[in-house]
């Protein structure tokens, strides 16, 4: 059985792994206005809020450290 694509390799993706790496540590900046930092991340990457979310707190994107 063939493993499934992960991260950009994924034919989905809308994100690299270098993106997921600068919106991680640009939120440490943001931390205390993280509804406007997740707003702004997800209009300027065409994803939703939740997705945003999932990527702050490794729900997702787990393989990129």
């Amino acid at each position: 059985m063939a493993k499934s694509k992960i991260g950009s390799k994924h034919p989905m993706s809308r994100l690299t792994e270098d993106d997921i790496k600068a919106i991680r540590q640009r939120f440490e900046d943001w931390e205390e206005r993280r509804k406007d930092f997740v707003e702004m991340i997800a209009n300027k990457y065409g994803i939703s809020l939740g997705c945003v979310n999932s990527i702050i707190y490794g729900y997702s994107w787990q393989h990129v450290v």
